[in-house]
């Protein structure tokens, strides 16, 4: 629930002549009216992940060795990163993303895909 408040917010937030304190005065009312407050430290936290991953481009590999193969690869999509973190729960390949743009070419989202196809 926090994730959806936190879009809402930064779509209201980039609104043009969006006013930050009116926003801000309006969620906290909200979250008082709806005894939902303790929702504000994630829902504050939700929204920095969002700034920051619409902000920073950032390419994964699954293995080190992966790394310069995936980063050529993302920026030829346009995305252009800086280096490779690695996670391990991709399997195999990578996968980049800027701003709401996800480019996907790991081990893990095919299986997925195939989990989903033989299981409808």
């Amino acid at each position: 629930m926090e994730k959806a408040y936190a879009q809402a917010i930064q779509k209201l937030l980039s609104e043009p002549n969006a006013d930050e304190a009116k926003i801000v005065t309006n969620l906290v009312s909200h979250l008082e009216a709806t005894g939902k407050l303790k929702m504000l430290p994630r829902i504050n936290r939700e929204l920095k992940t969002l700034l920051a991953r619409e902000l920073k481009p950032s390419v994964e590999v699954a293995h080190r060795d992966e790394a310069e193969d995936a980063l050529k690869a993302a920026a030829k999509a346009g995305i252009h990163a800086e280096h490779a973190k690695i996670n391990p729960s991709l399997i195999h390949g990578w996968r980049a993303r800027q701003g709401s743009t996800l480019v996907d070419h790991s081990g893990k989202r095919a299986l997925i895909d195939l989990y989903r196809r033989i299981t409808a």
